[in-house]
């Protein structure tokens, strides 16, 4: 990790790096890394997942919804999975087998992916997510026309209604 984030650094010197720790991994204790890496760098784990999506022009995770939403914001998502095809696995990421989000397999290779996306963004292919304008708002139609009154009454019952609980 040290080595690839310096890397990163020694070509590309205007660049703030953030690294959130998921919760499960705080005994990997990275915060002790700080005093070895430029001054750029943040390690945090107590930073709001979504804020620091919104405030990131690049995502890498492993596997998580957190790859999805940042896609749906347009930013480019990189799925790290070291090792996974050393040890002869199958990505089962869909994310990556639809190319909404872009896989890397070594951990030698992030830093060039990294630089790619920083220096020349559009050179990382990824296909669009395919949200639509107002998506929210039809979903949320959709679902007020199937749950109309009468379907509540069938569902509930007539109680419910006349005692206005719905």
């Amino acid at each position: 990790l040290i080595e690839n984030i310096k890397k990163i650094y020694s070509n590309i010197s205007n660049l703030t790096l953030l690294i959130k720790d998921h919760p499960r991994d705080l005994d990997l204790e990275y915060h002790k890394l700080t005093n070895k890496l430029p001054s750029k760098v943040i390690i945090n784990y107590s930073y709001d997942v979504r804020e620091c999506v919104l405030a990131s022009d690049i995502i890498v995770v492993a596997f998580s919804t957190v790859l999805v939403e940042a896609r749906a914001l347009n930013k480019i998502a990189i799925s790290l999975q070291p090792g996974l095809k050393e040890k002869r696995r199958k990505d089962l990421l869909v994310t990556n087998k639809l190319g909404i989000t872009y896989p890397v397999y070594e951990y030698n290779s992030i830093w060039k992916i990294l630089e790619k996306a920083i220096i020349n963004p559009e050179l990382i292919d990824l296909k669009d997510i395919g949200l639509e304008k107002n998506s929210t708002q039809k979903v949320i139609e959709l679902t007020e026309n199937l749950l109309s009154p009468i379907e509540w009454n069938n569902v509930i019952g007539k109680t419910a209604m006349k005692n206005h609980l719905i």
